[in-house]
């Protein structure tokens, strides 16, 4: 049974996060106590809560009605077996109005169970596997949906044996074992347990700490990311239908903008990518993380996968790492909510919390010419085809109508947690990735 949350959720960083219809949930991470009075109060080490801490369950923030609420789950049948334990570096996704959970890492080891939450129960299923080759047990992988089935890929944990999969095996003193990070290609089908090992052509390096996000219905983007202490800004991108990667993708001189190395950063597509013209229209947002000097990255930036051009946006807003994103597409696709909550802060002082509560939403605009927004709107309130509008339309106003199209189309300035970005139209071009005379990029 629900309670609500008085004021704010609890206070974690490296959970997992995920958005079902307009409901976002939060699982999971580490969280932070601050401990004595005055000038003898001192920051607890991040660290996992107890396992039997009533008030660490799953958090839900209602994005419509702007309120968090706190849920006691449950294992399906009454079987706690089927409740996860509580880890960090999980990944979430969902799907058909179900959450997803994969893999983390729990202070003792590594998983790689499946586990599923039906939002209407608060209810945990774990999801056996019933063939084929699983993944290694591993965290700070990536995981994103396509038809049905979870695509999962890289991470760190332990040293596995893949078909056409790399490990690099390292040691930490901290856990006692060796560890490898990995660049294994998955897929799980929920629906009847089964796992596929992937083997495909020009795959990234064993990474884990990055990003991977879905663009459109058959592609998925991955950037950033670290393998031992080497961090990464390449970008790469999965075609899910042949399952072939292309990329690297890499500045062509030091003049052009773009990101610098990074991990435990996030990143959100700005443009649903379940609708059809994210594949010339997508547009993704990273934001912050850890950079080559294990210090706080303070930007963020914003890709045009058709151009693969990068633009930094200068937002007011204090730097996090291991914190959570996810987008959230309203008033019919046509603004993007980048949900940003938790994470952990650069201290000021030794005093400081640096496990944060607060969330913050950057608001981009319509992804839709004026055009556009006008025939929808008189389609819905008439029933009317939006092309039987155009065709209605006088010359002159139709060429007025294009012209202020064309104007709500220039970037405008960022403001302070409001940046509001509209997008063009890209021409496709007949590659597969790879630079033309012309800079751009495309893919089919």
């Amino acid at each position: 049974m629900a309670t609500n949350i008085p004021e704010v959720p609890t206070a974690r960083t490296g959970a997992a996060m995920a958005i079902v219809d307009d409901k976002m949930f939060v699982w999971g991470g580490f969280t932070q106590e601050i401990e004595g009075e005055g000038d003898d109060r001192f920051p607890l080490n991040i660290a996992l809560p107890e396992e039997d801490d009533e008030d660490y369950p799953i958090e839900e923030f209602d994005i419509t009605e702007n309120r968090w609420r706190r849920h006691k789950t449950s294992g399906k049948d009454g079987n706690e077996e089927n409740v996860p334990v509580l880890g960090s570096a999980s990944v979430m996704t969902g799907m058909g109005g179900m959450v997803y959970l994969f893999g983390g890492w729990n202070n003792q080891e590594f998983s790689n169970d499946v586990f599923r939450l039906d939002p209407t129960k608060m209810e945990w299923e774990k999801l056996q596997s019933t063939g084929g080759s699983p993944p290694a047990c591993k965290c700070h992988g990536g995981m994103v949906t396509h038809q049905g089935k979870l695509v999962i890929f890289g991470g760190v944990g332990a040293v596995g044996q893949g078909g056409g999969a790399q490990y690099i095996t390292c040691h930490d003193s901290k856990i006692h074992y060796d560890y490898s990070w990995n660049n294994e290609l998955h897929s799980f089908d929920p629906n009847t347990g089964q796992w596929q090992e992937i083997d495909c052509p020009n795959r990234p390096p064993p990474i884990g700490a990055f990003t991977f996000i879905e663009i459109d219905p058959d592609h998925a983007l991955l950037f950033g990311g670290r393998v031992e202490e080497t961090r990464m800004n390449h970008v790469y991108i999965l075609n899910m239908k042949s399952m072939a990667w292309s990329g690297p993708h890499l500045p062509a001189n030091q003049m052009e903008p773009w990101p610098t190395s990074r991990t435990l950063h996030t990143m959100v597509p700005l443009v649903n990518p379940k609708l059809p013209q994210a594949r010339r229209e997508q547009k993704v947002l990273v934001i912050w993380g850890k950079g080559r000097d294990n210090k706080h990255v303070r930007d963020m930036w914003v890709l045009d996968v058709a151009s693969m051009t990068w633009k930094e946006l200068m937002v007011n807003t204090r730097a996090r790492m291991f914190h959570m994103s996810s987008a959230y597409y309203s008033n019919h696709d046509y603004q993007t909510d980048a949900i940003i909550f938790g994470g952990n802060i650069q201290r000021k002082s030794k005093f400081d919390k640096h496990v944060v509560t607060e969330m913050r939403k950057l608001k981009f605009g319509a992804v839709q010419s004026l055009q556009g927004v006008c025939c929808d709107i008189t389609s819905r309130l008439y029933s009317t085809n939006p092309t039987t509008v155009i065709q209605y339309l006088s010359p002159s106003l139709l060429e007025q109508v294009k012209e202020r199209s064309d104007q709500i189309n220039a970037d405008p300035p960022c403001c302070y947690d409001e940046v509001f970005i509209t997008s063009k139209q890209f021409e496709e071009h007949p590659v597969n990735l790879i630079r033309n005379e012309g800079q751009h990029y495309s893919y089919t």
